[in-house]
């Protein structure tokens, strides 16, 4: 039978493989690996705060409110090339934004010669984002879709998680 849960695994692990092998190409031939993700965090503030009607006692309450705030990260096998941290939700506009700074900080020349991996966010794939990364790197992959463990970068977010 050609449905179920092992079968689902068994699919799941050849296209892994074919995307090791798609990887080990492109190290051959010499190309920079950079991954880029994002991934969000909280900020909780615990605040103390005390109220009462008259002839009550005094009750202490703390207040929780969370802050969710989002990095933005690239990096190569060997170092973080550049992150950014807000408090605004990821799209294709923030991560546009996020590369074109890269390129004008870093310079284009680092790039060029650079394989791009990214996982299969939608955001990711549109036409800006596309477009902007095609300006400067020679080659973009999309990771196969439930396969976070093929991104480097996101050993590196489970340390700073």
């Amino acid at each position: 039978e050609l449905k179920g849960p092992s079968y689902k695994k068994n699919c799941q692990q050849s296209i892994e493989i074919l995307f090791h092998k798609r990887l080990a190409k492109e190290i051959e031939r010499n190309k920079n690996l950079h991954f880029y993700d994002e991934f969000g965090i909280f900020d909780t503030n615990n605040k103390k705060y005390c109220w009462a009607h008259e002839g009550e006692d005094i009750c202490i309450r703390k207040s929780k409110s969370f802050t969710k705030r989002h990095i933005l990260m690239i990096c190569d096998t060997k170092r973080i090339i550049r992150y950014e941290m807000n408090l605004y939700h990821t799209n294709s506009n923030v991560v546009c934004e996020f590369f074109e700074n890269l390129f004008k900080i870093e310079g284009k020349e680092l790039f060029s010669d650079s394989v791009l991996i990214l996982d299969n966010a939608s955001y990711h794939r549109s036409n800006e984002v596309l477009n902007v990364l095609k300006k400067c790197y020679g080659r973009v992959l999309f990771i196969p879709p439930l396969s976070p463990s093929l991104n480097m970068i996101e050993f590196l977010f489970a340390i700073l998680k």
